[in-house]
């Protein structure tokens, strides 16, 4: 028997994924950072908006959803840049 996730924990773990994406893109993009700052910024919001909007959704249905612990320095060093 297979079971579904629900709706919002796959829209969570597609933002979670395109943020840890984005983070390790930006992070190795580094040399060009400053020329690239206002492109890279906007990218991140836009993931960032999309996270908020999945995490959202997932604790209206009582889901707790958390990022795997192997991504989360990165997100975080590139939310630090961006965020």
């Amino acid at each position: 028997m297979t079971l579904k996730k629900p709706a919002e924990q796959v829209a969570f773990e597609a933002a979670a994924a395109w943020l840890h994406t984005l983070a390790l893109t930006i992070l190795g993009d580094a040399n060009n950072l400053i020329e690239k700052q206002d492109m890279w910024s906007d990218k991140w919001n836009v993931a960032m908006g999309a996270m908020g909007e999945a995490n959202v959704g997932a604790l209206a249905k009582g889901l707790t959803l958390r990022h795997s612990a192997a991504i989360i320095p990165g997100i975080q060093e590139a939310d630090d840049a961006f965020g």
